[in-house]
C-alpha cells in the first residue's frame, strides 16, 4: 500500500490570472486574461462565390474553393496550424510567430469573410489555495477532517439509504483538470477511461505539484465505506457521491487532462476536453478552473454539452470580489461559490453569478500517493460538492432532465445568507439529504416553480426553462411581470397539454410585442384553479 502519510501543507498560494505567472510568455488582450502565441479560428462553411471574391481581393490572389482559401489565409496571415491528436473540433488552433502580433492578427481575421470568429487561445487556471452504519472511512469517523461531508448532510443521506445500491446504473462525472493519480487507494473501481488532451494520449496522469485534479476527483467520488477493505490504520475518505465500488449503482470519474503541471490550460484544450467527455458518455462535467476571458470557443463547447444532456459545473472564482469568471459566469453552467465551517462566504470566493455554495476551506482529499491526503482551499473544491450532489440526484431519479436536476440542487439548498437568492451565496449551501428526499413541488400549499438558467441572457441563450408540477392537472396560465408590475409575457396551457409530474414551458426573453426585454428583475407567476407558484427571473445581457 506504500508509506502511510497524512500530509499538511502550510504555504499560501493563489493561482488565478495566468499572466501573473508567465509574464514573459503571455500577454493581456483587451483587458482580458493571459494568452500565449496561439489563436483560435472557426471558418465559415460553405463559402459563397461572393465570399471567395472578397477573400481574393484581400489576399491578392484568385481563390476558387474553400480548401485553397484556408491555405492562402494561413500563408497571408503568417499562422501555422497546431496539430492535435484529438477528435475533430469545429475550430482550428494556430501559432502566431510573434506573440505581440496576436491582437493584430485576431482583429484582422475577424473581418475576413471566411471566418466565423477568431480569438486568442486564452489560458485558464486552477482555482486553489494550499493550507493546512455510517461511513467507516477514517477521515469521516474522526468527526472533523471531512467537515464538509457532514455540512451538506451527506452523512444523513448515507445513513438513510436513499440510493438503491443494487440499481444497475452508472453516472459518469468527467473531471476536466490536471489529470488524476489513478493508483490512489480511494479510486479502486471508481474510474472509467479518460483522455490527455494536452498530449493526445489515453494517459491522463496528474503531474501537478499539489495533484489538483486528484483532489477534486476524491471529493466527488472517493470510494466510500471501504475502511474494512483497506484495514485498520490506513487513512481513507468518503466521497460526496458516496457509492462504493462493490455497488452496481455507481458514480464514476472520467479523468480528462486539460490543465498542465502548473494548473494552466488553454481554452482550445478545455473546449476539446468538454467535447471528448460528452461524446464518451459523461453525464456531468466538473470545471474547477477559471479565467476572466469570455471565449466564444468555450461557450460553444458548454452549449454543446447542454444540448447533449450533460451538466457543466464550475468554480465561481477566487478573486475575493465581485466579478465575471468563466466558465462559471455562463448562464448554462452551475456556478459554485465557497463557504467555511460556519456557513459564511469564504473570503476568497468570487461573487456575482453564483448559483449555489458549498464547503471550500480546508478540504481534505486524495493526493499523489497510494494513501496520501492533503487539505486545500478554494472554489476549486466547493464545485466538486455540487457536482457530487448532482451525480447522486441523477443516480436516484430515472429519466430526469438536466435542468430538473439543477432545479432540485438549487431549491433544496439551505439559505445561508439573505433570504432568497443572492449574489454571494446564490440559492444557498448544498444539502444532499434534502436534494434526495424533499418533495420539492409543494411547500405549505404553494407551488415551487423553477426557472433555469437564472440569470438568463436572451442575447446568449435561446430560452429559459420554466418548470412546474401541480398535484391536480387543470388549465394553467404563466405570466411574467416587470419590476413596475406591467405584464410582459403570458402563456396559457390547457389541461390536455399537461402531464402528471413535471412540466416545462419556455420563454425566449421577448415581450408580447416580440421585442427583447431589458436588464432587470422580472416576476414569474404560474397558476391553475388550485395552486399558485412564483419566483424571480434575473435578465442580464
Amino acid at each position: 500500500m506504500g508509506t502511510l502519510v497524512k500530509k499538511t501543507l502550510f504555504m499560501l498560494i493563489t493561482i488565478f490570472v495566468a499572466g501573473h505567472i508567465f509574464a514573459a510568455k503571455v500577454m493581456t488582450f483587451s483587458g482580458m486574461s493571459a494568452y500565449r502565441n496561439e489563436i483560435i479560428v472557426q471558418y465559415k462553411t460553405p463559402l459563397t462565390t461572393a465570399d471567395l471574391g472578397t477573400l481574393s481581393n484581400i489576399i491578392g490572389i484568385k481563390i476558387d474553393d474553400e480548401k485553397s482559401a484556408m491555405h492562402y489565409i494561413e500563408t497571408y496571415y503568417k499562422i501555422t496550424r497546431v496539430i492535435k491528436k484529438t477528435q475533430s473540433t469545429d475550430f482550428v488552433v494556430y501559432k502566431v510567430a510573434d506573440i505581440s502580433a496576436v491582437e493584430t492578427t485576431v482583429n484582422a481575421l475577424k473581418t475576413n469573410p471566411a471566418v466565423v470568429y477568431a480569438e486568442p487561445n486564452y489560458m485558464f487556471s486552477a482555482l486553489y489555495t494550499v493550507v493546512a452504519t455510517i461511513p467507516n472511512d477514517s477521515f469521516y469517523q474522526d468527526g472533523f477532517t471531512q467537515w464538509g461531508f457532514n455540512k451538506i448532510k451527506a452523512d444523513m443521506a448515507y445513513n438513510a439509504g436513499l440510493i438503491d445500491l443494487s440499481k444497475n446504473k452508472t453516472i459518469i462525472v468527467a473531471v476536466l483538470d490536471t489529470g488524476i493519480y489513478a493508483s490512489h487507494q480511494d479510486f479502486v473501481g471508481k474510474l472509467v477511461a479518460g483522455w490527455n488532451v494536452i498530449e493526445g494520449t489515453s494517459n491522463p496522469a496528474d503531474d501537478n505539484d499539489i495533484y489538483h485534479g486528484t483532489h477534486v476527483a476524491g471529493i466527488i467520488a472517493a470510494n466510500t465505506n471501504d475502511q474494512t477493505v483497506l484495514g485498520a490504520g490506513y487513512p481513507s475518505m468518503a466521497g460526496v457521491a458516496y457509492t462504493n465500488a462493490s455497488w452496481t449503482a455507481q458514480v464514476k470519474v472520467m479523468p480528462v487532462k486539460v490543465l498542465d503541471y502548473e494548473g494552466l490550460g488553454s481554452v482550445a484544450d478545455i473546449a476539446t476536453g468538454i467535447k471528448w467527455a460528452v461524446d464518451n458518455g459523461a453525464n456531468i462535467i466538473n470545471c474547477s478552473f477559471g479565467s476572466d476571458s469570455e471565449s466564444v470557443t468555450l461557450e460553444n463547447a458548454i452549449n454543446y454539452a447542454l444540448a447533449q444532456g450533460c451538466i457543466c459545473v464550475a468554480s465561481s472564482g477566487n478573486t475575493s470580489s465581485y466579478g465575471n469568471v468563466y466558465p462559471a459566469h455562463y448562464a448554462n453552467v452551475v456556478s459554485v461559490g465557497a463557504t467555511d465551517e460556519n456557513d459564511l462566504k469564504a473570503d476568497f470566493s468570487t461573487w456575482g453569478k453564483v448559483d449555489v455554495v458549498a464547503p471550500g476551506t480546508d478540504i481534505w482529499s486524495c493526493s499523489g500517493d497510494i494513501a496520501v491526503y492533503t487539505a486545500l482551499s478554494g472554489t476549486s473544491f466547493s464545485a466538486p460538492y455540487a457536482t457530487g450532489a448532482l451525480a447522486m440526484i441523477l443516480l436516484k431519479n430515472e429519466a430526469i432532465l438536466p435542468e430538473r436536476a439543477i432545479n432540485i440542487l438549487e431549491q433544496t439548498a439551505d439559505d445561508v445568507d439573505v433570504l432568497g437568492r443572492d449574489s454571494k451565496t446564490g440559492w444557498g449551501r448544498v444539502n444532499l439529504y434534502r436534494a434526495l428526499t424533499e418533495e420539492v413541488s409543494l411547500v405549505t400549499g404553494e407551488l415551487r416553480t423553477y426557472v433555469w438558467p437564472n440569470p438568463f441572457s436572451p442575447a446568449k441563450n435561446t430560452y429559459i426553462n420554466i418548470t412546474f408540477k401541480f398535484p391536480t392537472i387543470s388549465d394553467t396560465t404563466i405570466k411574467i411581470y416587470d419590476g413596475g408590475g406591467e405584464l410582459v409575457w403570458e402563456k396559457t396551457l390547457a389541461a390536455g397539454e399537461l402531464i402528471e409530474g413535471y412540466n416545462v414551458a419556455r420563454w425566449d426573453g421577448k415581450n408580447k410585442e416580440g421585442r427583447a426585454v431589458a436588464n432587470g428583475t422580472y416576476f414569474l407567476l404560474v397558476k391553475n384553479k388550485i395552486n399558485t407558484g412564483k419566483t424571480k427571473i434575473a435578465i442580464v445581457y
